[in-house]
């Protein structure tokens, strides 16, 4: 495992370390050295390659591999830019309970990105992650209440989620 604030060399043994995991099948180091080439943490940023493995772990139906090729596709990040594939994507992850992939659905409802902008969609899609403890949906919602976007405005509720915000420091 590699840690903040270690030496170059030390980042590019936990490199070498995740991808022969990775390259014999290992799902976890899949997901990681996709996120390590993706970063450039002890290897040379390359996002595409990232995609690569992100597939990888799409295709074993892993929820985080399907919701961060959603990402790479909303952002282009080593793929061309491509909102449908993103929603497809953040679909199948969702489809399996990922937080992450609801959070995304509800931000590409909010600014219609690959779907026709639908507010109500955007706030049930937020509220779903929400109440899986997702602390971005979290505050999103209760400024959502606040403001009546996407749901009946209700300071109550507004209040409710802002508190669950706060309690998580």
């Amino acid at each position: 495992t590699v840690f903040c604030g270690e030496s170059k060399d030390a980042l590019h043994q936990g490199f070498l370390e995740t991808k022969s995991k990775a390259e014999a099948g290992d799902v976890d180091a899949q997901y990681k050295l996709a996120a390590l080439h993706k970063a450039g943490k002890g290897t040379a940023k390359n996002a595409v390659e990232g995609v690569k493995w992100y597939r990888r772990v799409a295709a074993q139906n892993d929820a985080r591999g399907q919701s961060m090729l959603g990402v790479m596709y909303t952002n282009a990040s080593g793929v061309k830019r491509d909102y449908d594939q993103a929603i497809i994507w953040f679909r199948k992850a969702a489809a399996q309970n990922s937080a992450h992939a609801k959070y995304n659905l509800g931000y590409m409802y909010a600014v219609g990105k690959g779907v026709t902008q639908n507010q109500v969609q955007a706030t049930a899609w937020y509220r779903q992650a929400a109440e899986q403890n997702d602390a971005g949906s979290q505050r999103i919602l209760g400024s959502r209440y606040a403001s009546g976007r996407g749901v009946d405005k209700d300071l109550v509720q507004a209040h409710a989620w802002t508190q669950v915000v706060l309690q998580r420091g």
